[in-house]
Order: structure tokens, then sequence, then C-alpha cells
């Protein structure tokens, strides 16, 4: 990540709050960023609950190049649905956005919140701040835990909230203000 961003210039964001995405409605583009694409990975959007794929937004070039590069491969695309997921697919694994489709319900993206990047990779005064918020989404297809098989970077999206957890703290609210009100009531 230092090598393309540059230090400090990004943020891990919690991965429980990560699973649904949804844009504006147009298409947006999406990059291949901070590690090379394993052989056979393809970025997909996908519906939630279902899990259901369309067609690959994203074919990344691939050939296992050890260097990281933000300019691998590109494109431009339009989400199956709004909210949706991302989903990398390679050699019949999937890793969901949304742990709850993954095979033992575990979590197979990791996402960070970038503030730009550097024009030389490696070169610290080379810093290009985006114009959008920008996303850089790292995939684990397998079982070792590193988080590189697929690495994009996206701008064009933003996060949703999970709606389980917002009905849960809403839940967990109203409990305290009766708490709060059964107090009073007895002083």
């Amino acid at each position: 990540m230092e090598y393309l961003y540059g230090v400090g210039n990004f943020t891990r964001l919690d991965d429980s709050a990560l699973i649904q995405w949804s844009s504006a409605g147009t298409s947006h583009s999406v990059g291949i960023t901070a590690v090379y694409a394993g052989a056979q990975q393809n970025l997909y959007t996908a519906t939630p609950g279902t899990g259901s794929p369309i067609s690959p937004v994203l074919v990344p070039v691939t050939g296992n190049n050890a260097t990281p590069s933000r300019f691998l491969s590109n494109a431009s695309f339009t989400p199956v649905a709004d909210p949706f997921l991302f989903l990398d697919q390679a050699n019949g694994n999937m890793a969901y956005s949304d742990p709850a489709l993954n095979t033992g319900h575990i979590d197979r993206m990791v996402a960070f919140s970038v503030s730009g990047y550097l024009a030389t990779a490696g070169v610290p005064t080379s810093f290009t701040a985006f114009s959008q918020p920008t996303y850089v989404l790292a995939f684990e297809d397998g079982s070792d835990a590193d988080y590189q098989d697929l690495v994009v970077e996206v701008n064009g999206v933003a996060n949703v909230p999970d709606a389980g957890f917002t009905v849960a703290l809403l839940g967990m609210g109203m409990l305290g203000l009766g708490g709060v009100r059964r107090v009073l009531k007895l002083a």
C-alpha cells in the first residue's frame, strides 16, 4: 500500500461495515491497483442475498507480475443492482464482500480508504490527491490469508451501512430509553 499510495494516505476500514456498496446509478471506473491479479482473477458485482454474479466487470491483465501497479488494467461498469456486492471469482473459488455468502462465512475482503496515490510508485514526493472518494479492495480467494489474490482501486461507489446492524442499534437505543423512562418514574 505504501508503495502505491504513500505512508499515511490510506485508512483500513471496518470489515463488518463493508458488505454492500452503492452507486449513483451511472457507470464508474474500476482499476486494478495495489497487487498483481493472480491467475484467472475476475471482479464481478453480485446481487445481495443471492450472490448471483453478472459477467465480469474487470478481467485483469494476468501474469503474476510481482510489482504492484495502478496500470495493470481498468474498466468502467454499471453494477448488477443497487446496492450490490463485490465478488472475486477465480478457479471456482468465490470471495464475496458479504461473508455470509462465503464458504464458512469467512471474511474474504478487506478495504482501505485512500486519499491519493504516488504518481511515481515508491517516490513519496510524487503524491497526487484523488478528486473523489476512492477505495482499495483486497480479496482472499483461498486459505493463505494474504489478501492479495485480487486488489482493485474503486471510485464512484459508497459503502452502504448494514441494515441489520442499524436495526439492532436502534433496538438497543429504544431499550435504553425505556430504562431511562423507568428510572425517571421512580424518582
